[in-house]
């Protein structure tokens, strides 16, 4: 499958691993900078430390 430009789209195994990386990339400066990370847990909006998760 091509984009209208021509380009090849990427995988949807590709874009979920791509997404993967990017929160463990948050996780991790949240981490090291002894942060909180807003997060949705049972439908509700949370704050969490990031060394929690």
């Amino acid at each position: 499958m091509k984009a209208a430009s021509n380009k090849p789209i990427p995988s949807p195994e590709k874009i979920l691993e791509g997404m993967r990386r990017a929160v463990n990339k948050v996780i991790d400066e949240a981490k090291r900078d002894d942060r909180e990370l807003v997060i949705s847990r049972d439908g509700k909006v949370v704050k969490v430390k990031a060394r929690d998760l």
